[in-house]
């Protein structure tokens, strides 16, 4: 096969995974097979991959993988992903110990490596960040997600500390926000220079940012900690 169909390959293995029907992809695997991911003892054959990835996909039912780069060469395609879903189910962990639902949304990158004997799968690499996806549920005590796209805004002094927090996202990508109570929002002070993080979907506008709430500004006990900035006159300052 040529690096071009390897690669159609794989995006398909992605598409049963999407579709949430890993059995529409049993055929591009050999029946040798071998699978390695973080956590996973050993090396699974296709069998056991499979009931994994079900593991995921039963514990977050809105599980979606966006492929963000493919890479071929030879007999090897790499696949980098980013993973979101919300944690609804019991997580199974390669020890088979359970994870409770916590009900959160997580977002997380990974890369897939696959190599290719005679048109078939013979052997997967997944790497992710475990850390990332146990910290954005809350199971990480003293861990905090990472912050990404970062960047610092002045308030402006016509802006008054009503942000909103988010509580969801939906099916477009876009927030579904919530009022704090009165006595827990933002005590903005003008020219007070706050972390911004700059979203990767519009959220009606340039000046509309995620506000990163930290124990330095609030010290509050959100679930979620990035607050939405309603539009103002404030000046993004770097970027």
């Amino acid at each position: 096969m040529s690096e071009q169909e390897n690669v159609r390959v794989a995006e398909k293995l992605f598409e049963a995974i999407n579709a949430h029907n890993l059995t529409q992809g049993l055929d591009y695997y050999a029946p040798d097979y071998l699978y390695e991911a973080p956590g996973v003892p050993g090396q699974f054959n296709r069998e056991q991959a499979q009931a994994y990835t079900q593991g995921f996909l039963d514990a977050f039912p809105d599980l979606h993988f966006e492929i963000k780069h493919k890479i071929s060469q030879g007999d090897y395609v790499v696949i980098n992903w980013s993973a979101s879903g919300t944690h609804t189910g019991p997580l199974t962990t390669p020890t088979g110990d359970q994870l409770p639902p916590t009900g959160k949304k997580a977002v997380v990158p990974g890369s897939t490596t696959y190599e290719f004997i005679s048109g078939k799968v013979s052997r997967s690499w997944v790497h992710w960040d475990m850390v990332t996806l146990l910290a954005q549920l809350g199971l990480m005590p003293g861990v905090e997600p990472p912050q990404e796209n970062l960047g610092t805004y002045r308030v402006g002094a016509g802006e008054k500390a009503n942000g909103h927090w988010q509580v969801g996202v939906n099916d477009k990508g876009k927030p579904i926000l919530g009022l704090p109570p009165a006595s827990e929002r933002m005590q903005w002070v003008s020219g007070q220079l706050v972390k911004v993080h700059l979203p990767d979907v519009d959220v009606d506008g340039p000046t509309k940012f995620w506000l990163v709430y930290g124990k330095a500004y609030t010290g509050n006990k959100f679930d979620n900690p990035r607050v939405y900035v309603k539009e103002g006159d404030g000046e993004l300052i770097e970027a």
